[in-house]
């Protein structure tokens, strides 16, 4: 075996245990759940949306909450709590304030973090 094929090698191994630890401290970090995971995996199999896709996840009322946004314009926009039960639409619909039931969302949701976001180009 030459010296370049053994460096090779070596160098491909260092770089899959260093993607491996790293998705490992990643994924310990952040638990996704599992009704977001298919969520997820659904929304991947769909043609991209008219609007980009994301998933965010806050903190409202002392709980972890999922806000996914409609695939399209005046749909309510659900939010989610960690069982992946509707607590409410906080925006959306026909006059763009959501179901009234959640008002209080955006002022009150804090440490939104991106959890998804569909990088597909919507097809024209």
């Amino acid at each position: 075996m030459s010296n370049f094929t053994t460096m090779k090698s070596i160098i491909l191994i260092v770089a899959s245990l260093l993607l491996l630890n790293t998705h490992a401290i990643c994924c310990k970090k952040h638990r996704t759940p599992k009704w977001l995971q298919e969520k997820i995996a659904e929304l991947e199999k769909q043609k991209p949306h008219q609007a980009k896709s994301f998933i965010k996840e806050y903190q409202f009322n002392g709980i972890k909450v999922y806000y996914i946004p409609a695939d399209c314009c005046d749909q309510l926009n659900p939010l989610y709590d960690e069982s992946g039960k509707i607590i409410c639409h906080p925006s959306g619909g026909i006059t763009g304030r959501g179901d009234g039931k959640c008002p209080d969302f955006k002022p009150a949701a804090s440490d939104g973090k991106l959890i998804w976001e569909d990088s597909r180009q919507k097809k024209k």
